[in-house]
C-alpha cells in the first residue's frame, strides 16, 4: 500500500512543474474576447480601444493622444487663379508623430487668420509634405495646423501671404486654346484671312461632294489625268458630253462606229484609252457634284489655289477640321477678332469634373442618391450627369458640385449644357451659386437658368454672370431640376469661372497698336484722354471730339503752345443762317498767370452765306453777337459783358475787390439811352458804378447813390436753394439707425443716432451695447441712402476693453467694426464720427 507521505510529495512536485510551464507560456495563446474590447491606458487616461467599438464596429481606435508638434511655416508662391502652398514635412518643436493624420491648410483674406472650419481650404495627407493650390482672386494669408489620428490639433504655424498671379501673354501656352475653348460657330468665313486655309490645313477627305457647290469644279481646276476611268460613274459620259471632234478616226477603225451600231451603254470605261478624255474635251459644267463619287476628289487631286473662300460653304469649316497650330497670328487679319468674340477675363473652372467623365463626377452622382446617375451620352463627350425628375409631388432635386471662396462684388460666369426629356415637367432647370457669409448663413442666390427649356433629344446651352452680395465669403455651386414632377434632365460641361477685373490684367498689356480702327466708340468711353498731334511742344490739330461731321453738332477741341493753353466747345445749330457757331472757350496765359472763360453767341446773317464770286460774302448782313467773359488774375477777378450791337455803346466790367468785400459794376464807356430792350443802364450819367453788398444793389459814385434801371424793374428776393442731395440745416433731428447682429442702445448713455449737418457732412454719435463674445461684424445701417459716404471711411473706436477696434462706414450705409484683438467688453462708442456725403 502506497505511503501517504510519498503521495503528498509526488502531488507537490506535479504542481510545481505545472506552475513553471504555465509561467513560461503565453497566457492568451488560446484566449478570445467575446462581444467586448481591450482598453489601453497611460497615466490613468484611456489611450486606445482594441476590439468592439461603441458603434458596433471592430477596430483599433486611438483616442486622447497628445497634440502633435507645430508644423513649420509654409512657403507660398503666386500662380494663375490662386496661391501655391508648399510644406516641407518638418515640425518646429519635434518630429513627425506616429499617430500623424494630416496637415490642414487654412487661408483668409485678412492678415489675422484664426483657424476654424470657415478658413479650412484643403489638407496635405503625407507626413513628407506636399504642394496644394488655394484658389484666390486677391491676396490671402495661409497657415498650417497638424492633426493626429485621435483628432488632436497642433498650434498654428507661422503665417505666409501671397497674391494670385496676373494673367499675361507669356502665361498662355501655345495651343492652350483648342476646339473645346472655341464657342460653336465662333470661327466664321469672315474671320478667316485670305489664304489662311491651304492644302496643308485641309484634312484628308475633308472636302466631300456635299461641300462642293454646283459647278464649283471647272476644267481649269482639274490637274492633268485627275479624272480617270475609275472616277467616272457608269453612264456619266453620254453623247452630249463628248465634244465635236473629240473622237477622231485615228482612234476608230474606219466606219467602225456608227450610230446604228452603238448599243445603249456600249461605250464603257473599259473602252476609253487612258488619257483620251482630257480637260479640253470636257464641256463647261459637264462634271457636276452628282457625277462625282463620294470621296472621289482628295487633297492630292486639287490644284493649288483651286479652292477659294467662294467655294467654301459658310460654317462648313469648324474647329475639329483645323489641324493644330493651323491658324496663327499671321493668318488673322487685323481687326477680325473683336472684343465681342472673346471671353475676356475667364480663368480656372471651379467645377472639378465638369463633363462627369472621371471618378469625381461618379462620386458626386453616387452621393446624390437614387435620383442621380452618370448617363452614357454627353454634349461633345461620352458621359453626362442625369437626374430623374419624377416625383409624386412637386419637388426640387439639387446636387452640390463645388465650393469656392468669394468676396463681395466678385463675379462668376455660370454656363452649362442641358438636355431635357420630352416628358419633363417642372418650373426651371438651373446651375446656381448659393452665397454664404462667414457664419454659414445664406445671403441669396445667383443662377443661370431657364423656365421654358427646350424639350427633346437636343443639347442646349445656358449662361449667366452672377455677382456675390455684400458679406459673402463662400459660393456653393449646384445643378438642379426645380419644382418638377416628371421626366429627366442631362447636365454636361458645367462651368463656374471667376470673371477677372481690370486688376488682373497686366499693366501695358493692351496698347493702342492692338486696337483696330473704330474699336472704341462713344458708347464705350467712360473717361480718359484724347491726345492731339504735337510739334515742338505745340498741339497743331486740337484733338477735336465731335458728335457729328455736319449739321447740328457739338465740337470739343483743345490746343496748347508757348502762349498758353486753350480749350473750346463749339455749338453748331445746323442752320444755313448761322455763319459762325456759338462757343465756350477757356485760355490760360502762363506769363501773366491769368485765366479767361468766354461764352459767345452764334454769328447769324439775314440770308444764307454766298459762295459765288458774283455775290460775295460781304453782301450778307451779319447780326450782332454778344459775349460774357470771366477773367481772373492775381488779386482780382472780372466779368466782361460785351456786345457788337451798336445800341449798347460800350463794355461793362464787374470787379471784385478782395479786401473791400463788395462787387463793383462799372461802365467802361459813357452809357447811352437804349432804343431796344435788354440793355443795362444807369439813370444818372454822373453815377458810374453798380455796387452789390450790404443787402442792396445801387448805382453810386463816391458816397452818393441813385436808382438802377434795367428797362423796367430789377428785383432781388431770397429763395430756398434746392440741391440734388439735401444739405442738412441747424436744428435737424437725430435719426436712429437700424441695429444688426444683436447690437442695440446702451441703457443710460448717449442715444445712438445720425444727423445731416449744414456743411454737407453726416454725424454719428452714441454708445452701442455689443453682444458678449462678438469680435467683429455689422453694428447698424444708415437707412437714408442720401447720407451715405461716396466711398468707405475708417475711424478709431473706443471700447470698454480698448482692444483696438476699427470703425468702418461703408459706401452702402453699413457701419461695421473689425480688427479687434479680443472681445470688446460690452460697449462701443461712436464718439464724434463724421463723414462727407456730398463728395
Amino acid at each position: 500500500m502506497p505511503d501517504p507521505i510519498d503521495q503528498l510529495a509526488q502531488r507537490i512536485a506535479d504542481l510545481e512543474r505545472t506552475t513553471q510551464e504555465t509561467s513560461r507560456s503565453s497566457r492568451l495563446a488560446y484566449s478570445s474576447v467575446d462581444d467586448g474590447a481591450l482598453t489601453v491606458t497611460a497615466g490613468g487616461k484611456l489611450r486606445a480601444v482594441i476590439g468592439q467599438q461603441p458603434d458596433g464596429t471592430t477596430a483599433v481606435n486611438v483616442v486622447n493622444g497628445p497634440p502633435p508638434p507645430t508644423p513649420t511655416t509654409p512657403a507660398v508662391a503666386s500662380t494663375l487663379g490662386g496661391v501655391a502652398v508648399t510644406w516641407d514635412g518638418t515640425f518646429i518643436n519635434g518630429v513627425c508623430p506616429l499617430d500623424f493624420a494630416r496637415v490642414e491648410v487654412h487661408a483668409a483674406r485678412t492678415a489675422d487668420v484664426t483657424p476654424d472650419t470657415s478658413t479650412l481650404v484643403t489638407t496635405i495627407e503625407s507626413p513628407q509634405g506636399g504642394r496644394v493650390l488655394v484658389a484666390a482672386t486677391a491676396p490671402v494669408t495661409v497657415l498650417l495646423v497638424a492633426r493626429s489620428t485621435s483628432g488632436k490639433a497642433s498650434g498654428p504655424s507661422g503665417k505666409a501671404t501671397a497674391s494670385p498671379a496676373k494673367v499675361v501673354a507669356e502665361e498662355v501656352i501655345a495651343g492652350i486654346v483648342g476646339e473645346l475653348q472655341l464657342a460653336d460657330d465662333a470661327v466664321t468665313s469672315a474671320k478667316v484671312a485670305t489664304g489662311a486655309i491651304d492644302g496643308q490645313a485641309i484634312a484628308d477627305a475633308a472636302v466631300t461632294a456635299t461641300k462642293i457647290g454646283q459647278a464649283a469644279v471647272i476644267a481649269g481646276k482639274l490637274a492633268s489625268d485627275a479624272v480617270t476611268a475609275g472616277t467616272i460613274a457608269a453612264d456619266a459620259v453620254t453623247a452630249r458630253e463628248i465634244a465635236a471632234g473629240a473622237v477622231t478616226t485615228a482612234e476608230l477603225a474606219a466606219g467602225s462606229v456608227t450610230t446604228a451600231v452603238l448599243a445603249a451603254g456600249a461605250v464603257t470605261a473599259g473602252q476609253i484609252a487612258a488619257g483620251t478624255i482630257t480637260a479640253t474635251q470636257l464641256a463647261a459644267s459637264s462634271v457636276t457634284g452628282s457625277k462625282i463619287a463620294a470621296n472621289a476628289v482628295v487633297a492630292g487631286k486639287i490644284a493649288a489655289d483651286a479652292v477659294t473662300g467662294r467655294e467654301i460653304k459658310a460654317l462648313s469649316i469648324t474647329g475639329d477640321k483645323l489641324a493644330a497650330n493651323t491658324i496663327t497670328a499671321n493668318q488673322i487679319a487685323a481687326g477680325t477678332i473683336t472684343a465681342d468674340a472673346l471671353a475676356v477675363g475667364l480663368v480656372n473652372n471651379f467645377i472639378p469634373d465638369p463633363s462627369f467623365e472621371g471618378p469625381v463626377g461618379a462620386a458626386q452622382a453616387a452621393a446624390g442618391g437614387a435620383s442621380w446617375s452618370i448617363a452614357p451620352t454627353g454634349s461633345g463627350s461620352a458621359k453626362s450627369l442625369r437626374v430623374d425628375a419624377t416625383a409624386a409631388t412637386v419637388s426640387s432635386k439639387a446636387l452640390p458640385l463645388a465650393t469656392a471662396p468669394v468676396r463681395p462684388a466678385d463675379q462668376l460666369l455660370l454656363r452649362f449644357d442641358y438636355q431635357a426629356s420630352a416628358d419633363w415637367k417642372g418650373q426651371a432647370i438651373k446651375v446656381y451659386a448659393r452665397w454664404l457669409d462667414a457664419s454659414g448663413t445664406t445671403l441669396g442666390y445667383g443662377a443661370a437658368q431657364t423656365t421654358t427649356p427646350v424639350l427633346g433629344a437636343t443639347w442646349q446651352t445656358l449662361s449667366a454672370t452672377v455677382t456675390a452680395p455684400a458679406n459673402a465669403v463662400t459660393a456653393r455651386l449646384y445643378v438642379e431640376t426645380f419644382q418638377s414632377t416628371a421626366g429627366s434632365v442631362l447636365f454636361d460641361n458645367v462651368e463656374a469661372r471667376p470673371v477677372l477685373g481690370q486688376v488682373q490684367i497686366a499693366d501695358g498689356t493692351i496698347t493702342a497698336a492692338k486696337l483696330s480702327a473704330d474699336a472704341i466708340t462713344g458708347k464705350t468711353i467712360t473717361g480718359g484722354t484724347i491726345n492731339g498731334t504735337y510739334i515742338s511742344g505745340v498741339n497743331i490739330d486740337g484733338a477735336t471730339l465731335r458728335t457729328a461731321a455736319t449739321g447740328n453738332r457739338v465740337e470739343i477741341t483743345s490746343a496748347s503752345g508757348s502762349t498758353g493753353a486753350t480749350g473750346m466747345v463749339r455749338l453748331y445749330s445746323g442752320s444755313p443762317m448761322e455763319i459762325g457757331p456759338a462757343a465756350v472757350s477757356s485760355i490760360y496765359d502762363p506769363t501773366a498767370n491769368t485765366s479767361r472763360l468766354t461764352l459767345m453767341s452764334a454769328a447769324l446773317a439775314d440770308s444764307p452765306p454766298k459762295t459765288s464770286a458774283v455775290v460775295p460774302m460781304s453782301v450778307a448782313t451779319q447780326w450782332p453777337q454778344s459775349s460774357i467773359a470771366l477773367s481772373s488774375s492775381p488779386g482780382k477777378s472780372r466779368i466782361d459783358l460785351n456786345a457788337t450791337d451798336t445800341y449798347v455803346g460800350g463794355d461793362l466790367d464787374v470787379r471784385y475787390g478782395i479786401s473791400a468785400g463788395y462787387m463793383d459794376l462799372q461802365a467802361t464807356s459813357a452809357p447811352v439811352t437804349p432804343t431796344q430792350g435788354g440793355v443795362l443802364s444807369i439813370s444818372n450819367p454822373a453815377f458810374s458804378h453798380v455796387i452789390i453788398g450790404n443787402n442792396e444793389i445801387v448805382a453810386a459814385s463816391g458816397t452818393d447813390w441813385t436808382d438802377l434801371v434795367l428797362n423796367k424793374t430789377l428785383s432781388v428776393s431770397q429763395t430756398a436753394v434746392t440741391a440734388a442731395v439735401p444739405i442738412g440745416v441747424n436744428g435737424a433731428s437725430w435719426r436712429a439707425p437700424t441695429f444688426k447682429n444683436g447690437c442695440g442702445q446702451l441703457s443710460g448713455w448717449q442715444t445712438v443716432g445720425y444727423k445731416p449737418m449744414p456743411d454737407g457732412t453726416c454725424a454719428l454719435r452714441g454708445i452701442v451695447a455689443i453682444p458678449s463674445g462678438m469680435t467683429g461684424g455689422v453694428i447698424c445701417t444708415i437707412d437714408d441712402s442720401r447720407y451715405w459716404p461716396k466711398i468707405g471711411e475708417v475711424f478709431d473706436a473706443a471700447t470698454q476693453n480698448n482692444v483696438g477696434a476699427r470703425l468702418y462706414v461703408q459706401a452702402n450705409g453699413s457701419v461695421e467694426f473689425w480688427c479687434a484683438t479680443g472681445q470688446l467688453g460690452g460697449w462701443l462708442s461712436f464718439g464724434s464720427t463724421r463723414w462727407s456725403y456730398i463728395d
